[in-house]
């Protein structure tokens, strides 16, 4: 019924639409993987499950590490979830593990004022008051309105008058 010629086309055909179909198929389930722990990950922050909730943002940034958006809510769970452990040497790696997403962050975005907060709170849980201010103070720069940058520098500037 059909020719050699249109037999061989459509076989050729359907080979390389399934070498794509099977090609694009992991980036498919990447994506959807993905995009499930982001999901995941703002469902365990909202009801404060700060661990899972970091532990998801970390395996969305094994699958895409250039997914800079994810380092600020990622800073925010190590810092909640430093707090929830009492200040134990866990709590400090959290933190210091804060910091370094944020300086990354910085580098890439300095005009957010959010991100200077986050790495400021990391800096006050760490007992670096000095530093700390010196975030707020930069938050409050970059927003004049930053109402909890304002607040936490008082809380900075006030323990640095009582430490001496």
């Amino acid at each position: 019924m059909f020719s050699t010629p249109f037999k061989i086309i459509v076989i050729i055909l359907i080979v390389c639409a399934g070498g794509y179909i099977s090609y694009q198929y992991p980036k498919i389930k990447t994506e959807t993987t993905y995009t499930k722990l982001v999901s995941a990950a703002q469902e365990y922050g909202d009801d404060k499950l700060y661990a899972m909730s970091a532990s998801a943002l970390s395996a969305a940034l094994d699958i895409k590490p250039d997914q800079y958006q994810l380092y600020p809510a990622l800073a925010s769970s190590y810092i909640h979830w430093g707090i929830e452990t009492k200040n134990t040497e866990g709590s400090v790696k959290m933190y210091d593990e804060a910091v370094r997403l944020m300086d990354v962050y910085i580098t890439k975005f300095p005009n957010l004022s959010e991100v200077w907060v986050h790495r400021g709170m990391a800096q006050y849980q760490l007992g670096n008051y000095a530093k700390a201010a010196a975030n707020f103070t930069e938050a409050i720069r970059l927003n004049p309105r930053d109402v909890a940058a304002d607040k936490l520098l008082k809380l900075s500037e006030k323990k640095l008058r009582t430490r001496f």
